[in-house]
């Protein structure tokens, strides 16, 4: 990062939180990177995410369809969820 950016990530982090942008808005940290300070793109992606972790951001659990997936297949298997032929 210091090579890319002249800056550590975490040096970069501290920059975003005393910057006034607010640091869960990732939109807002990229687009402040590269006006204020021309910073390379994938380099902004991974300061954004590091400042919004650390200020609290959590990632949404991914959708698991295995599991959906697989309640649907025990539905349509038991025997008692069946309707007899008419």
């Amino acid at each position: 990062m210091r090579d890319r950016t002249g800056r550590t990530l975490e040096e970069w982090v501290e920059a975003v939180r005393t910057s006034g942008v607010d640091p869960l808005d990732q939109n807002e940290v990229r687009k402040w990177l590269k006006a204020e300070h021309g910073v390379p793109q994938n380099s902004q992606w991974a300061i954004a995410f590091e400042t919004a972790k650390q200020s609290g951001w959590a990632e949404r659990p991914s959708s698991n369809t295995s599991t959906s997936s697989t309640a649907a297949r025990r539905q349509h298997c038991d025997p008692s969820s069946m309707q007899p032929d008419v």
